[in-house]
């Protein structure tokens, strides 16, 4: 039996999600949330195997941030997300983090969210149909095949912070030089002339959240 958790803020959608598995005699819904809090602590506590998360669970968490922290928490649980993302750019960095299935909010539920259970437990990856769109786009995009690793994101968060290059060299104890560096390969990533403009881009994007 594949024991599946559902955490959305919107009770709509996880009564669709019992609704569409009622009829899978291999799946159960074995608990339900709507805070971040909360499907932390079940994760911690309960023995999941799937996953089914809202991108938008903590608004002030970032998706990157969101995928990292689940990751932590339950390295062994498959991760499939539902979203309004365009991005496939964002949707490649998800899965290098280990997200098994990015479902679009505007395709039909019913469809996709068991075929993104299959896969998942089969070890692949799983896109719905806007979603996996948007992916192929951002895959045949020569401007944009450099990977936003976790330094990257870093740097990002310091800028966002109000911190300058020369700082954040000072605070990562790097060289200048490498901060800089990082910065021109983000603005080329974003498409972006500054770097208050990439930043602007990078949160819009969801790759990391609005200063407080």
């Amino acid at each position: 039996m594949t024991r599946i958790l559902v955490a959305h803020e919107m009770d709509l959608v996880t009564q669709g999600v019992h609704h569409v598995l009622a009829t899978n005699s291999s799946c159960s819904v074995v608990a339900e949330c709507h805070t971040l809090n909360d499907m932390l602590d079940v994760l911690k506590s309960a023995p999941i195997d799937i996953l089914v998360c809202s991108e938008q669970i903590d608004p002030f968490q970032d998706t990157v941030r969101l995928t990292r922290l689940l990751r932590s928490t339950a390295p062994n649980v498959h991760i499939i997300f539902i979203g309004a993302s365009n991005d496939g750019r964002l949707m490649r960095d998800l899965f290098h983090l280990g997200l098994s299935a990015y479902l679009h909010q505007g395709d039909p539920l019913s469809d996709c969210l068991p075929a993104a259970i299959h896969a998942a437990l089969r070890g692949s990856l799983y896109l719905s149909p806007t979603a996996n769109t948007e992916y192929i786009v951002a895959m045949q995009a020569s401007a944009h095949h450099w990977h936003i690793d976790e330094e990257a994101i870093t740097v990002l968060r310091l800028l966002a912070a109000g911190g300058t290059p020369n700082a954040i060299a000072t605070e990562m104890k790097v060289k200048r030089r490498h901060i800089y560096w990082i910065c021109d390969k983000l603005r080329y990533r974003f498409g972006a002339v500054t770097n208050t403009q990439m930043v602007g881009y990078a949160i819009a994007e969801g790759y990391i959240s609005p200063p407080d």
